[in-house]
């Protein structure tokens, strides 16, 4: 997936966080884009051969060879991280890297929630709000943003060879060969109310929240809001990446900061 979505989130979310906190769960960002990264032809089972050799490593308290989890040594250290999540990060990774497509619409929201559920765990560790039912509702969030992210890049992953959005459904809409043309804004639509109904699932996270981890937790929410209201009012035309307004943004943010507030 197109880590695009949640760069742009990020620096409007972090910027309701302590310095220090802000840092951490910005490392932890970095970690989950570098997974992202297609890797050079022949290399990827190595490089995550690697990291699971690194993370080992730092389950046994040494310190990783690879620089992208040095990073990480001391964030789990300080927040006591279970490397668990972080394995299921890679192990999401790997998986997603080996499909090039997938047959339904089941199993291509099985990928989102398998690669955006230790994400939001590891998140609400650091914000120190880890509960059974944050988890849970931040697992909704992260699936809803994993999947925006799949109809936000259709196209580009169409041209490389990557069917991401449900092959059943592509048949059903008329979409064939390598027409990039021939997207349905009815197809992207479809997917796009999925994620909207996945961030919304997760929506009443905010109000479990106080603080600056309610601001930013909305503020996230706020930016995935907007940016399907830019997607519907460009006709699901994904060729360019829309941009929602600022003022867009500004006006979810608020309205889910009064929301939760009761």
């Amino acid at each position: 997936m197109d880590t695009r979505l949640v760069a742009g989130a990020l620096p409007l979310a972090t910027r309701f966080l302590a310095a220090p906190v802000r840092a951490h769960v910005c490392a932890i960002n970095r970690f989950a884009s570098s997974l992202a990264v297609d890797p050079p032809a022949g290399e990827a089972e190595g490089r995550f051969d690697r990291l699971e050799s690194g993370l080992a490593a730092l389950s046994a308290g040494r310190r990783p060879d690879l620089p992208v989890l040095c990073g990480l040594s001391d964030i789990v250290e300080a927040y006591a991280l279970p490397v668990r999540v972080l394995h299921a990060m890679v192990a999401a990774a790997r998986a997603e890297w080996g499909t090039a497509s997938y047959a339904s619409f089941a199993q291509l929201a099985a990928c989102c929630h398998r690669s955006a559920e230790p994400r939001g765990e590891l998140a609400l560790l650091v914000l120190g709000q880890a509960t059974v039912e944050r988890v849970a509702l931040s697992r909704f969030i992260g699936a809803g943003t994993c999947m925006l992210g799949h109809v936000l890049t259709a196209a580009v992953d169409w041209r490389a060879g990557r069917r991401y959005l449900p092959m059943d459904e592509l048949d059903r809409f008329g979409v064939a060969g390598s027409d990039v043309n021939g997207w349905r804004a009815a197809l992207l639509g479809l997917q796009a109310e999925r994620a909207r109904a996945l961030l919304e699932c997760g929506a009443p996270i905010v109000a479990t929240l106080r603080g600056r981890q309610r601001l930013a937790v909305a503020a996230h929410l706020a930016r995935c809001r907007a940016t399907l209201v830019a997607l519907e009012r460009g006709g699901y035309q994904v060729r360019q990446w829309p941009r929602p307004s600022a003022a867009s943004v500004a006006g979810h943010w608020a309205r889910a900061v009064v929301r939760s507030a009761g």
